[in-house]
């Protein structure tokens, strides 16, 4: 009787020996790994950092690379072809075939209709409609130009707006004005060029100018006879846009 209470007390005890150590050792589970489980934790969250670093630093460098494939020469063909489109319609050909069916051109923002076409051929290579578009009158301007060349084959340097009428600088030709000069007694002594407008080849040198015998109206005379130059009156030369270009209104 006695050992078998023995006996249960031990197995009792062995028990309760093994619930406290069960405890005790989840507590110091518990306790003592917190912080190496916090350091895994740490680490894992570093490699998801590193791994999304690694997949953003690639697509950066992917950027950088179509970045550097854009060139200056890819960015100016892409302003000229945005240039080429803005303010264009497109407008369907006659029967006559003179241009492709649908062709979409660049209208004048000064009411003038279509822009024309540069020919290929045009002396004036660096010839861009921007320069000129700003401003009704240097767009009349150019356009009087590129008419003079493509029906006359004619290339007019420049030219000058004057009282509505452009003035084609043209190599054989110099529009001039008229002066006289008169004695006391009202007697003509001299008419002579008070004003001139011609291609800038026909100009006096600088050499010339500073000479102290240099006469202007000598030299004019010279030029004149010597290039065998057309003189045309201002008042009766120069080009009425309108009616040469066939335009209609437009905002002067």
């Amino acid at each position: 009787m006695l050992r078998s209470y023995f006996t249960k007390k031990w197995i009792f005890g062995g028990i309760a020996f093994l619930i406290l150590f069960s405890v005790a050792c989840v507590w110091w589970y518990h306790h003592d790994t917190a912080t190496y489980r916090k350091t895994l934790t740490e680490a894992k969250d570093y490699l998801r950092k590193l791994e999304k670093a690694k997949q953003v630093s690639k697509v950066e460098n992917d950027t950088e690379q179509v970045v550097s494939d854009v060139t200056e020469e890819s960015i100016k063909q892409t302003v000229e072809e945005q240039e080429q489109v803005t303010n264009s319609v497109v407008v369907d050909t006659n029967a006559s075939g003179t241009a492709p069916k649908n062709q979409r051109v660049r209208l004048s923002p000064n009411g003038f209709g279509p822009l024309p076409k540069v020919p290929r051929d045009y002396p004036d290579k660096g010839f861009r409609w921007r320069y000129y578009i700003d401003d009704p009158d240097f767009e009349l301007i150019a356009r009087v130009r590129l008419k003079i060349w493509t029906d006359q084959r004619i290339y007019a340097r420049g030219a000058s707006f004057i009282n509505g009428k452009v003035y084609p600088i043209l190599p054989d030709t110099a529009y001039v004005s008229w002066d006289t000069k008169y004695g006391y007694d009202g007697e003509i002594i001299q008419t002579y060029i008070s004003e001139i407008l011609w291609d800038h080849e026909h100009k006096p040198s600088a050499e010339q100018w500073q000479s102290a015998s240099f006469n202007m109206s000598e030299y004019i005379d010279d030029v004149i006879k010597t290039k065998n130059l057309k003189v045309v009156d201002f008042e009766n030369g120069g080009i009425d846009p309108y009616t040469f270009l066939n335009l209609e209104g437009g905002s002067k």
